[in-house]
């Protein structure tokens, strides 16, 4: 029997004295691969089931609706969202960490043997300084960038328009930055905790102080390698992306200034014309140079960060008095079909390559013309003064699509245009506009910004209306203490009576209002604000929703405008957050900055079938 063993396993594995690059490289995809099909199961099934839990409230649990949360359902979407950052730190970290472990010291690499230290290793996790430790990876990390992190929140940051309202506050900004100084200071110091847990079985708290030990002991000789490392590592991804984005994209650029754009070709009725053979192989060569590109830059990265890992485990060895065994005699199994997996990947990428430069005018992701419509934020942008009458006036110059603004109610019941709590910002007044009558408030003066010195008066909603009327749709925000049912009320009545239920569009951030509005006068169209949430959004009783930008995605969209919801991005004043979300199949953006918006919609107006391409795989991916 014994030797029957020995046999199979001189078949399966291979004697060598060291792992090749190559085959360390396969073994890091390897894991990567089967990790994430395996990490998709119980992943979707908890996602599913915070779903159900939060679509059973009646509605998506989002910020525009928080309070729905305080009910029997808070605890239970806490467990499950805990599970789900555990089960996203099992697979992507501590699988990891042992993967590396097994890599420096020699021994065999198996998937299942990876993943199943992780799980063993997650009862640490399970107690209070524990349980601050995945909070710590799952929100702080992301922020600075220090650190392990897990895909399911590695895209977490502060909202711009939250940080906008920070840095324009000088005490704000220090406080903030003297945080986030504060949290790269002990993501530094806790760098070996999950080690400390994973390979020498310590709980949360002795793994956390053990590593600040072994920082404070080995700061300097750490730094001055992982610099080294991560200068190296940026070199690496660098030159991938200059040969694998950069270069093709530039000579297929120029390839395709000869070629019209955008030119139509009916594969499946007529099918391609003699003329058109440049075109469809100038489009299979796009689409193979970016989809090609994006996986040996994908695959670059995954080793890069894989040897920043291994890296890491190697110095915790080193620091902790035990020397990687960097040239024993290990058996390396031999995974024939693993390799030969390898590299089909490409050859299924050129498949597809040329299943979309032939068919790429049938594929609905590639209409040129799909971009959104543009609405100015605050009535004018940067382009006038704030929720100004004269902000309304220069978006309709630029023929926007909308105007966005913000209503609040003052002591005497009426309605006026200001976005804060109080008129100090805009006129120096730090009183809110429920502390002053009309009359009063009509005395305040806004500060110009455009440079001519005029003193504005802060408009009244009927006086925005009728500026709005029948020159561009009024996006009109029920907003601050105010917002009320009776608001909503007021600001319907004044929609009707100016006949505008076609041009106008009440939006919150308190929900509540809203489906009363849908509810009690259902001809007038309605959005809501959200920057997060749990569920499906798409059930909200409103016809918009208008996502912050960093929570805005292709299938968020897709999955909106599948339900027949119409969905805006805000608030967009990037070049490449606005061009990420023209291609995004949104329906509305809201910017400050105008120019730049109509700017870069008419450059993308003019992309060759390749740019087109590459852009809407982008967001895509």
């Amino acid at each position: 029997m014994q030797d029957k063993e020995k046999e199979k396993n001189k078949n399966n594995f291979q004697k060598v004295k060291k792992r090749s690059f190559f085959g360390t490289a396969v073994e890091i995809w390897r894991y990567r691969i089967i990790s994430i099909l395996l990490l998709a199961v119980p992943a979707l099934l908890l996602d599913n089931l915070i779903e159900l839990l939060a679509d059973s409230s009646g509605a998506a649990i989002t910020t525009a609706n928080m309070g729905q949360i305080i009910s029997w359902r808070l605890p239970l979407l806490i467990g499950l969202s805990i599970a789900l950052v555990l089960i996203f730190i099992i697979f992507e970290i501590l699988g990891q960490v042992h993967l590396s472990y097994d890599i420096l010291t020699g021994k065999e690499v198996k998937v299942f043997k990876e993943i199943g230290y992780g799980f063993r290793s997650v009862k640490h996790f399970l107690s209070p300084k524990g349980l601050l430790f995945a909070l710590f990876i799952a929100v702080a990390v992301p922020l600075c960038g220090i650190g392990f992190t897990i895909s399911l929140t590695e895209s977490f940051r502060i909202p711009n328009f939250i940080t906008s309202v920070i840095f324009s506050r000088p005490l704000f900004a220090i406080l903030y930055s003297a945080g986030i100084v504060a949290v790269v200071i002990i993501a530094f110091r806790w760098l070996f905790a999950v080690h400390g847990m994973l390979l020498d079985d310590m709980k949360a708290g002795e793994a956390l102080k053990n590593s600040v030990t072994l920082m404070k002991k080995n700061w300097k000789d750490f730094i001055k390698r992982f610099v080294i490392i991560i200068v190296y590592s940026a070199l690496i991804i660098g030159a991938s992306y200059l040969v694998c984005k950069v270069l093709p994209g530039y000579i297929l650029n120029k390839a395709g200034q000869g070629l019209p754009a955008g030119h139509f070709i009916d594969v499946i009725n007529n099918g391609p014309g003699d003329a058109d053979a440049n075109v469809i192989g100038y489009r299979i060569a796009g689409a193979l140079c970016i989809l090609l590109g994006r996986y040996i830059n994908a695959f670059v990265v995954l080793l890069v960060a894989s040897n920043i890992m291994v890296k890491l485990t190697e110095r915790y060895l080193v620091y902790t008095g035990r020397q990687p065994e960097k040239n024993t005699e290990v058996y390396v199994k031999k995974h024939v079909l693993h390799k030969l997996a390898f590299f089909l990947v490409p050859a299924g990428i050129a498949a597809g390559a040329c299943l979309i430069g032939i068919f790429f005018n049938q594929i609905p992701l590639f209409k040129n013309d799909s971009m959104p419509q543009i609405i100015a934020h605050r009535t004018g942008g940067f382009m006038a003064s704030e929720n100004s009458l004269e902000g309304v006036d220069e978006s309709v110059k630029r023929n926007v699509y909308g105007a966005e603004t913000d209503i609040q109610r003052t002591k005497d019941g009426a309605y006026v245009i200001n976005h804060d709590s109080t008129f100090s910002r805009l006129t120096g007044v730090d009183k809110a506009p429920e502390e002053l009558t009309l009359a009063e408030v009509k005395e305040l003066r806004i500060k110009d910004t455009t440079g001519s010195g005029a003193l504005l008066e802060v408009p009244t909603m009927e006086e925005l209306l009728d500026r709005c009327k029948g020159r561009i749709t009024a996006f009109v925000e029920l907003k601050g203490a105010s917002v009320d049912e009776k608001m909503a009320d007021a600001a319907v009545a004044a929609i009707r009576e100016r006949d505008m239920t076609d041009e106008a569009v009440l939006i919150s951030l308190k929900y509540d209002v809203l489906d009363y509005v849908k509810k009690t006068y259902p001809e007038i169209k309605t959005g809501v604000l959200i920057f997060g949430g749990m569920g499906d959004i798409s059930k909200m009783s409103c016809d918009m929703i208008l996502m912050e930008e960093d929570m805005s995605t292709f299938w968020q969209i897709l999955q909106l405008k599948a339900a027949g919801k119409q969905t805006g991005i805000w608030t967009v004043n990037k070049e490449d957050g606005m061009k990420h979300f023209l291609n995004s199949g949104a329906d509305y953006i809201i910017t400050d900055d105008i120019p730049m918006a109509i700017r870069m919609q008419e450059e993308l107006k003019k992309r060759t079938d390749v740019q087109l391409m590459e852009d809407r795989i982008e967001f895509l991916l």
